[in-house]
């Protein structure tokens, strides 16, 4: 797909209001944003935080370190 046609149709799909540009839980608690997705443990439990600081649920992640 030609870059121009793809950047035209995402613009055409934003995606669900309620998420952060990255995927993160956009209306959710916000961790400090660092410029990378990362592991962080917030009252007894593990999260992903997105690089925008929000709590982030991935469906793809294959494998970390």
């Amino acid at each position: 797909m030609a870059p121009q046609q793809e950047a035209k149709e995402l613009a055409a799909r934003p995606g669900p209001a309620n998420w952060s540009k990255f995927g993160g839980w956009a209306e959710g608690p916000r961790q400090r944003a660092n410029g990378f997705f990362r592991t962080e443990k917030v009252n007894g439990k593990w999260w992903l935080v997105d690089p925008e600081g929000f709590f982030s649920s991935p469906t793809a992640l294959t494998a970390c370190g």
